[in-house]
């Protein structure tokens, strides 16, 4: 994708998002320019409406229910936080923003997914428009310091088996403290199988509802096929997609696992 329409669809996929920066798979999506300009407008109308906000929050509030069923923090929540009143609230916006916004591109991703084996999916959600909020404002607002060069990134790799540093973990990377306490904990549960299998359920929770999008996403292989992209081109989007997919749903239980630390554990729509 040519340097003038990637900016304009990174500021797209920011304001619709409403957040500072570019989620790292529509980056990695870039590089497949025609498959990017084919399924993003038609994601758009779904991301800005009220169904859409509420089923992500609802998968929010089922990683919160997952993570405090398998984890417990092992110190006092003020051991995790940084020493500063400015970067404890810092922290916690961070924390908030990936826990808001991970759900909606779990729901994304999840329709991409289903796509590629459907004539069409959605299409059977409401396309009341949602509103935008205080809280998005202060997330767009958010100055996030996104770097991978911090104690801990290679390790985080590791464990995870991904090339890059997840983008929760280079947003708050700046506060070493925390993500060294934090990281030494959730690395041993990551590891677990009913760890493992609670995010399953988030992945396979995802791709269900996504018949209830607004919009309808028509991008099947035929489909695909049809704007030229090469059939090797198409297999590695799929697998692109599928692979950021269950990672997204395993940062959305590390997200409500920092939040448990930090001693924040509302809910969005369960009460």
């Amino acid at each position: 994708m040519s340097d003038e329409p990637k900016v304009f669809l990174y500021v797209s996929v920011k304001d619709a998002f409403r957040v500072s920066f570019v989620p790292d798979v529509f980056v990695r999506l870039s590089e497949f320019p025609d498959y990017l300009g084919h399924v993003w407008p038609q994601l758009v109308p779904s991301i800005e409406t009220v169904g859409f906000l509420n089923s992500a929050l609802y998968m929010a509030d089922m990683a919160l229910d997952a993570a405090q069923d398998v984890y417990e923090p092992v110190l006092d929540h003020d051991a995790y936080s940084p020493e500063t009143a400015v970067d404890r609230e810092s922290l916690r916006s961070t924390v908030d923003l990936f826990h808001y916004v991970q759900p909606q591109l779990l729901l994304v991703l999840a329709g991409l997914a289903e796509a590629f084996d459907h004539q069409e999916i959605g299409g059977y959600g409401s396309a009341e428009v949602r509103p935008r909020t205080k809280r998005e404002d202060t997330h767009l607002a958010a100055g996030l310091k996104l770097s991978d060069q911090f104690s801990e990134a290679a390790d985080i790799c590791d464990v995870l088996g991904t090339s890059k540093v997840p983008d929760i973990y280079r947003s708050t990377g700046e506060f070493p403290n925390f993500v060294e306490l934090f990281w030494q904990e959730v690395k041993e549960l990551h590891s677990y199988p009913d760890f493992r299998r609670r995010s399953r359920g988030l992945y396979y929770y995802a791709r269900s509802a996504t018949k209830f999008l607004a919009n309808p996403i028509r991008a099947s292989e035929a489909d695909l096929q049809k704007l030229d992209l090469e059939v090797q081109d198409i297999s590695a989007i799929r697998e692109l997609i599928d692979d950021e997919l269950l990672q997204t749903a395993v940062m959305m239980m590390h997200a409500e696992c920092m939040r448990i630390v930090l001693g924040d554990t509302a809910r969005e729509v369960v009460q």
